[in-house]
């Protein structure tokens, strides 16, 4: 299987940002806060 490098790390960190939005969501839900929607506000 060939896949290039780029796509690789662009399917990385486009999966890493679905599941931190999950866990965002998650403990919005519960009522717990939390920083993990704000990561831009960081830069």
């Amino acid at each position: 299987m060939q896949k290039t490098v780029w796509l690789v790390f662009l399917h990385l960190f486009n999966h890493q940002t679905h599941n931190r939005g999950q866990i965002a969501l998650i403990l919005d839900q519960i009522g717990v806060d939390n920083d993990y929607s704000g990561i831009l506000d960081k830069f």
